[in-house]
């Protein structure tokens, strides 16, 4: 963190690295969990990223989840970072932080301190000490590079969201209602995370198990290669329980009127072949349709 931190700092460019999180979902959640039924004592397994998936599971009841990442920092930036952007902030104090952190170009180093000091005091203890280390150092290091970019555009990879997108995607950014109903929800949440590949055997069942495009950083081509990939899932699975096994971004275009021919990006798995199998429809930004695919046990 330390090494992507100083190089984006004194080389003025970010380098490659598996560390950045996702700031935001670029799926939407909401419209897809508005499809599936919740109950509060359902198991639920899930894609860490940004926090996202969690926030709206939250929303929509779940007690029990389990977070998985290959990426250590996701589990940092969702429930230490995130979780104590809302105990700081109100719903309309929420947008007016995410603005200055992610897009301000009115850049102020003093003001950027003084917000990550809250935002630290207000995190769960297990988080404080990691923060309190990665800032203090970004701090010392901006006081001799002086670059215009905050610290939360360094350790995510998409600060350039668009906030009509996420609002759209995430319900608990809907409205102050929603929102509230997380900050007040989540601490009641029994929440357990793993730095791990989600495709991994499992000793828990689970009644929900959310994938996201995970699929899509790995070696898969064909049908028996993904129907091998989702078989530890299959086995974690309760027998009612369902696998949102990818999201597929842009399935129908409004635009072309028509379907992605290969909607998986890395597969040769084809419009057609999906179009078989058990779908949700969920509007996108771009005025199309992505889609997720379901597997059963």
């Amino acid at each position: 963190m330390k090494t992507l931190i100083l190089t984006t700092l004194k080389e003025n460019r970010k380098i490659n690295s598996y560390l950045p999180v996702y700031a935001f979902t670029n799926e939407n959640i909401a419209g897809v969990l508005e499809q599936i039924k919740i109950k509060p004592d359902n198991q639920v397994l899930t894609i860490c990223s940004s926090g996202d998936h969690l926030f709206n599971l939250a929303l929509n009841g779940a007690l029990n989840v389990h977070l998985v990442d290959t990426n250590p920092l996701a589990f940092y930036y969702a429930l230490g970072l995130k979780k104590a952007m809302f105990k700081v902030a109100n719903y309309e104090e929420y947008f007016e932080l995410i603005y200055y952190l992610f897009k301000d170009s009115n850049y102020d180093l003093q003001k950027e301190w003084k917000i990550w000091d809250l935002l630290i005091r207000n995190m769960d203890q297990e988080f404080q000490a990691f923060f309190r280390n990665i800032s203090d150092y970004y701090f010392r290091m901006q006081e001799v590079y002086k670059r215009k970019i905050s610290l939360i555009r360094i350790i995510t990879q998409d600060y350039y969201y668009k906030l009509e997108e996420i609002r759209e995607y995430n319900k608990y950014l809907q409205s102050e209602v929603y929102y509230n109903r997380v900050v007040n929800y989540i601490d009641d949440m029994h929440i357990l995370f793993k730095n791990r590949d989600i495709y991994q055997a499992y000793e828990d069942s689970y009644d929900l198990i959310i994938c996201s495009n995970a699929l899509e950083y790995h070696p898969v081509r064909d049908r028996d290669g993904l129907m091998k990939l989702y078989r530890p899932l299959r086995k974690a699975l309760k027998p009612k329980g369902l696998i949102l096994a990818t999201y597929i971004y842009q399935f129908w275009d409004k635009k072309k009127d028509a379907y992605d021919m290969h909607p998986i990006g890395g597969t040769d798995l084809t419009d057609r072949e999906l179009l078989r199998e058990e779908l949700i429809w969920v509007d996108n930004t771009k005025q199309g349709k992505d889609a997720v695919l379901v597997l059963r046990k």
